[in-house]
C-alpha cells in the first residue's frame, strides 16, 4: 500500500507519519518530506510518504495524488501559530548563535508567562519577524489559504485532525486506511523530539488577547469554516502559560541548533 501524509509545519504531521510507518510492513519505503515523487515504475510495493505544503515549500505534490490513500492532516490555526513562533527560532541559526537576541525574545516570553493577558501574540511574532529571515506572520497567512485550496482542489483526500491524533482516536481514519492504528500516541524517534512541545489542543485561548482576536479572525475563518473547527474565539478566564512549554522550550531549541551548528 502507497500512503501520503499531507499538512502544514506543526500540524502533527511527523507524529503521524512514524505512527503509520509503525504499522506498515517493515520493508515500507519512506520518504520524509520529499520535494515530488516519480510515479513511473518499477514502484516498491509499500511506500510512506509526508509532504509539507506551506510557503516556499517548493513541493510538487502531483506524483502523489495517486496513492492508494492520501491524507490531509488538520490543525486549528490559532494552535499552530503559536507552535510557529515557538518553534521557528530551532530554524534561525543565526539568531541561536547570538545571547543578545536569545536573552531579549526569551525575556519577552517570560513576560507573557507572568501575564498572559498583557502581551498580544502578535507582539510577540513582530518581535521575532525582525530578527528573523523567515518571518512567522507572512507564512502564517499564506499558510492557511494554502491547505484551503489544497482541499478544496482535492476533495477526495482524507481529512484527519490533530486534534484525535494527540488524543490517539485514529477511529475517523481506520476505515479509510484498511487497518487499525491500536490506541497508543504515536512514537516519535529521538532525533525529532524537538518538534514535540504540549500534545494538546486548544492552548490558543490561554496565548491570545482581544487583540488578536480582532486581527486574526478574518483570516483563519474561512479554514475554520471548511474545517468544521469552532468559530469561538472565547479566551480563558484566567490564562496560565507554563515555562516549560514556552521559554523553556525554546532556550532547549536553542541549545539543540548550537549543538548542530557547532
Amino acid at each position: 500500500m502507497r500512503i501520503v501524509v499531507f499538512g502544514l509545519g506543526k500540524s502533527g504531521t511527523t507524529a503521524l507519519f512514524f505512527k503509520l510507518k509503525q504499522a506498515m510492513a517493515p520493508d515500507t519505503h519512506c520518504l520524509f518530506e520529499p520535494r515530488g515523487f516519480d510515479p513511473a515504475p518499477p514502484l516498491p510495493a509499500s511506500i510512506l510518504a509526508k509532504v509539507l505544503l506551506g510557503y516556499n515549500r517548493n513541493v510538487d505534490p502531483t506524483g502523489f495524488l495517486a496513492f492508494d490513500r492520501l491524507l490531509f492532516l488538520t490543525r486549528d490555526p490559532r494552535d499552530t501559530l503559536v507552535s510557529r513562533v515557538l518553534y521557528d527560532i530551532y530554524n534561525e541559526a543565526a539568531i541561536c548563535a547570538d545571547d543578545s537576541k536569545v536573552n531579549a525574545f526569551v525575556a519577552l516570553l517570560r513576560r507573557k508567562e507572568a501575564n498572559p493577558a498583557g502581551t498580544p501574540l502578535k507582539h510577540i511574532i513582530d518581535f521575532f519577524d525582525r530578527m528573523s529571515q523567515r518571518p512567522v506572520l507572512p507564512r502564517a497567512m499564506h499558510d492557511a489559504g494554502v491547505a484551503l485550496d489544497f482541499q478544496r482542489r482535492h476533495p477526495h483526500v482524507c481529512a484527519y485532525r490533530y486534534e484525535d491524533l494527540v488524543r490517539a482516536d485514529y477511529t475517523a481514519i481506520e476505515p479509510y486506511l484498511g487497518f487499525t492504528l491500536g490506541r497508543e500516541t504515536a512514537t516519535v524517534p529521538v532525533e525529532f523530539n524537538r518538534v514535540v512541545r504540549t500534545k494538546q489542543a486548544g492552548n490558543w485561548r490561554h496565548w491570545l488577547t482581544a487583540a488578536d482576536v480582532e486581527f486574526f479572525a478574518p483570516w483563519f475563518t474561512p479554514y475554520l469554516q471548511f474545517n468544521g473547527y469552532s468559530e469561538d474565539w472565547t479566551l480563558a478566564p484566567e490564562p496560565s502559560i507554563p515555562q516549560e512549554h514556552c521559554s523553556d522550550y525554546v532556550l532547549r531549541l536553542v541549545i539543540e541548533r548550537r549543538g548542530v551548528g557547532g
